[in-house]
């Protein structure tokens, strides 16, 4: 049933422009593509659709302007383990959404309304390894703070992001 909302939720994100990669799609031992076929057996696949098997691990969303309730979907998609929402109008309560998908390792914030609050509010995130905040309202003071609850995570301005997307 869980995996049902999932497939909604996918749906309804690329309604709004966001790509979703997986998991089968990306070899993240060589940081390539990996063109290994679509998992589940081909009979289930039939029955089910392909994407039943499919598992996401990334999302790109740019130039999004729509409500920020909507990204309320991305909280239905627990093995995310990347998300680049830039050049969007959206702010802190972006990251109340990113709190809950305690997966992730890299996200993009890049020239959203994000501040310090809201970037605070990703202590919670232990897996955290990089945390892009470039062209946001994020000070040095918000990004100290967050170092010193993850001290893992390296938050930068802009850097050459790499999602699996393939």
């Amino acid at each position: 049933m869980f995996r049902f909302r999932q497939l909604r939720a996918e749906v309804a994100l690329k309604k709004i422009g966001a790509i979703i990669s997986y998991e089968h799609e990306w070899d993240v031992t060589r940081d390539c593509g990996s063109g290994l076929p679509m998992p589940g057996p081909k009979w289930a696949r039939r029955f089910l659709g392909d994407a039943y098997f499919a598992r996401p691990c990334g999302c790109i969303l740019c130039d999004y302007s729509g409500s920020s309730e909507y990204l309320r979907w991305l909280t239905l998609l627990p093995s995310l383990r990347e998300i680049a929402i830039i050049q969007s109008r959206v702010g802190d309560e972006l990251c109340e959404y990113l709190r809950e998908l305690r997966n992730l390792r890299s996200v993009s914030l890049h020239s959203t309304f994000v501040t310090d609050a809201g970037i605070t509010r990703l202590d919670i995130l232990q897996n955290l390894e990089t945390l892009i905040v470039g062209e946001t309202a994020v000070t040095q003071n918000g990004r100290n703070e967050l170092n010193r609850r993850l001290t893992k995570c390296k938050i930068v301005n802009s850097v050459p992001v790499t999602l699996a997307v393939a």
